[in-house]
């Protein structure tokens, strides 16, 4: 599996499809997740979690908080390891 930075965001590949895609924008420190999707028959294999810990990464890198509006970056950065990154 293969991930890469796109502009606003991550995508994840395998075997040259585009599988998983997480989208961002950052306004003012602050990254909003608005958008994770995986390719139906890649679902379940943790693509999703591992795009949204690359989008986290991505924020501490760069010291900016993040806001999570989709679902599935709400339901990972509920745990106590992220809440210094949340906005």
């Amino acid at each position: 599996m293969e991930f890469s930075e796109i502009i606003k965001g991550f995508n994840a590949k395998e075997g040259g499809e585009t599988v998983g895609q997480i989208d961002f924008n950052i306004h003012n420190g602050v990254m909003r997740i608005t958008h994770t999707e995986v390719n139906e028959n890649h679902q379940g294999k943790g693509i999703a979690t591992e795009l949204v810990l690359r989008a986290i990464a991505y924020a501490r890198l760069r010291n900016i908080k993040v806001l999570p509006l989709c679902a599935v970056a709400a339901h990972v950065l509920k745990k106590e390891e992220f809440s210094d990154i949340l906005a």
